[in-house]
């Protein structure tokens, strides 16, 4: 990664998406911080790469706006506001499914780069699990999930309950209090139709994951 100012950061593709990519150093003296970048979010970089596959490698060429900065330069997630090139995408998602672990020590761009210019390294293809550890997991989310959901929607009420009231007995004989005391009525009233909903909204969350081009 080419910053406006500053060294190259030596970094890798840790994830991806047509919008975007997530990128990890190695720390320390490799660190995103220690090449004097300064880069923010919204700053635009040139992104240089290699990916190996079976065939030889492809380098690419693009650039990039920075959309955040991990930890204390530990990594950065970009964005392209064009989306990634097609090519680029494909040889991407190509190394993924081939699952070269030789891309781990993608050698430098053919044509030679300034002294300060270093390459990120090829994506190491992430190891995908089962469906079935996949649903294991889910359930075991639910079910630590559920009980907190519980308390806290009945940490909620309490204190809605405490709120209304104070209000209605402050407000006796001006109009108000019967308004607030009638809130009360119907958060009792549709107290379960509330918990149910909220509960189960994010329940339905853990089981349906959202892809991570649909949020990037």
């Amino acid at each position: 990664m080419h910053p406006a100012q500053g060294r190259s950061w030596l970094c890798t593709i840790s994830n991806f998406c047509r919008d975007g990519m997530l990128l990890v150093g190695n720390g320390g003296p490799g660190s995103l911080d220690a090449t004097g970048a300064d880069a923010k979010p919204g700053d635009t970089v040139a992104l240089h790469f290699s990916v190996a596959l079976p065939g030889g490698q492809k380098h690419f060429r693009t650039q990039a706006r920075v959309a955040r900065i991990l930890g204390s330069g530990e990594g950065m997630g970009v964005h392209f506001p064009g989306g990634l090139p097609d090519d680029a995408y494909d040889t991407l998602m190509a190394f993924e499914a081939a699952g070269n672990p030789s891309g781990e020590n993608s050698q430098p761009l053919d044509e030679d780069p300034p002294d300060d210019v270093e390459s990120p390294q090829a994506p190491v293809a992430p190891q995908r699990i089962s469906h079935e550890d996949a649903d294991e997991i889910r359930r075991k989310m639910r079910r630590i999930t559920q009980p907190t959901l519980d308390a806290l929607c009945q940490k909620c009420f309490e204190l809605i309950e405490e709120d209304l009231r104070e209000k209605t007995l402050a407000s006796l004989g001006d109009g108000l209090g019967e308004i607030y005391d009638s809130g009360r009525e119907l958060i009792e009233k549709y107290r379960n139709q509330i918990r149910n909903d909220f509960i189960g909204g994010v329940l339905r969350q853990i089981s349906n994951v959202a892809q991570l081009e649909d949020i990037a």
